[in-house]
C-alpha cells in the first residue's frame, strides 16, 4: 500500500505530515516508527488499571503523536479521550476509547508503506 492510500484510509492529512516533518520519507520514517510505538497499550494498561493520571499522559502523548503525523482523526479521537481524562472521568474516557483509536493504531500497525 501506498502512503497516500493509508493516509487516505486513516482519515489522515498526509500534506500536513510533509509540511511538519520536511518530506513524504520522514513522514512514512515517522509512521513506521509509530507502528512500533508502545503508547497506545500504556494507554490500555492504565485504562484497565483504572488510573486515569497515567491514562491522561498516555492518550496527551498519542494526541501529539497524531498531530505530528497528520492523523486527523486518531487526534480528535485522543483529544477527546485526554480531556476525559483531564476531568479523570474515567467512563467517559472509556467510551472514548472504543470509538476509535485502537482502529486506526492497529491499521499503521499492519500496513505495509
Amino acid at each position: 500500500m501506498n502512503l497516500e492510500k493509508l493516509y487516505q484510509e486513516m482519515g489522515g492529512d498526509m500534506a500536513d505530515a510533509v509540511r511538519r516533518l520536511g518530506s513524504a520519507s520522514a513522514v512514512e520514517r515517522f509512521l513506521r516508527m509509530f507502528a512500533g510505538d508502545d503508547t497506545f497499550a500504556m494507554l490500555q494498561a492504565a485504562m484497565s488499571a483504572g488510573d486515569a493520571r497515567r491514562a491522561f499522559r498516555a492518550a496527551h502523548t498519542l494526541k501529539g503523536l497524531a498531530a505530528n503525523l497528520g492523523l486527523v482523526q486518531l487526534g480528535q479521537a485522543a483529544s477527546a479521550l485526554t480531556e476525559a481524562l483531564r476531568g479523570s472521568d474515567m467512563q467517559r474516557a472509556s467510551r472514548c476509547i472504543r470509538r476509535r483509536p485502537r482502529h486506526t493504531v492497529r491499521r499503521a500497525r499492519r500496513s505495509e508503506i
